[in-house]
Formats: C-alpha cells, structure tokens, sequence
C-alpha cells in the first residue's frame, strides 16, 4: 500500500454473474487477459500494479453466478495475494452450515432455528406448507428449507444454483444442487470453493487509515 494505490471496494455481487462482469468492465484496477472464457468471463481477470481490491462480502445467494464469483475471485487472491481481500458477510459463514446440518435428517423438531428470527419456520411447518410441491423429509427437502427459512435466501435460491449448474456443466439435476452445496464447504472434497473463499476471508480489515467492513 502506498499514497500511488488505488483501492476498489466491490460487495454485495450474490451471485449474479452479469453485474460481476459489468463492475470489472467498469473497473479502475481490474482487467480481462487472455482468450476469452465463454461462461467463465472474456479472459482472466487480472489486477494492475497499483490497484488493490476489498470485496466486502456476500458473495453468494441470488444469481447463477457463485461458483464462478467466488472461484474467479479466489484465482485473483492466490495471483494477487498482497493485492486481493475478502471481507465476510452474513451469506459467506452462513455456507459453513451445510456441512453439519446436511450430514443427516434428525428427528422432528430438533433442527436449529436462527435466534435472530422469531418468524423462522421449523423444517416440519416448511414441509407442511410445501406439500403441494412434493418436498419430502431428507437431505433435499432440508436444503430447500434451510435456504428459504434459514439463511435469508431468496425462494429461487435453489433454482439459480441449479441454473448455474446446467450452464457450466450442460445439465444439472436436484441431486447435483445438494452435492454442490455439501462440497464446496466440505475440507476432504478436492475443490472445496466456498470453504476456501471463507479461509482468506476476514471480519475486518485496516488499510491505512480506513477501516472495511461488510
């Protein structure tokens, strides 16, 4: 860091893709290299010499566009580890989850509930209220609630993820979401993205005389 630096500070993306490529079209310090990507960008980003980005967090969630967010973000760091922060936001930690509460289906009633929402649906209400839709009581049908009721999602959530899915890999079943979802946070999968992403990130981060947070 220096007085000739340029920092960036970019938040908030949720997975939507297209806004990710817009901001860095329209970026002071990042830029595409390379032959161009298809779905994964025109090239490979890149950051200038003096540039300096801070994504403030909240990677994920509404657009089919995480795998590609957090994976091009997390290639940048590892090119441009002195250059590249992540802050963490409430979408990021919130992903850590999955990796204990999808490790089975419990009993009625035994499903933790976020104590900040008092409105929380319990994962029988969840089902009750779904009957029309044919979720059942296993690992799906809790990922499906725990994304609606649990996680401040978006009810498309599920469905952007699956879209995402077919796009970079040509097709994508509900099967494909969940394993998706359990291994980008599980440490003994061999591309564990999402548990990656969280492992660079801070809480806060002082650059000088400025304080970041999300």
């Amino acid at each position: 860091y220096s007085e000739d630096t340029v920092i960036e500070f970019i938040t908030d993306v949720e997975g939507h893709w297209e806004y990710f490529l817009r901001l860095a079209h329209c970026s002071k310090v990042l830029y595409w290299d390379d032959e161009e990507r298809g779905d994964w960008g025109p090239g490979i980003l890149r950051l200038r010499a003096n540039g300096m980005l801070v994504f403030g967090g909240d990677a994920p969630d509404k657009g089919p566009g995480d795998i590609r967010l957090v994976k091009t973000l997390l290639s940048l760091k590892k090119r441009f580890p002195q250059q590249v922060y992540f802050i963490l936001g409430n979408r990021d930690i919130m992903k850590l989850r999955f990796i204990s509460e999808l490790h089975e289906v419990g009993p009625p009633g035994q499903e933790w509930l976020p104590t900040w929402d008092p409105r929380a649906k319990t994962f029988d209400q969840f089902l009750e209220e779904h009957q029309d839709k044919g979720i059942e009581r296993d690992k799906l049908g809790k990922l499906k609630w725990l994304l609606h009721c649990t996680m401040g999602c978006q009810d498309t959530t599920f469905d952007t993820r699956k879209r995402e899915l077919a796009i970079l890999k040509g097709r994508a079943s509900d099967a494909d979401v969940l394993s998706s979802y359990i291994s980008s946070v599980d440490s003994q999968n061999a591309d564990p993205w999402m548990l990656e992403f969280c492992r660079f990130g801070k809480i806060g981060l002082v650059i000088g005389d400025i304080l970041f947070l999300h």
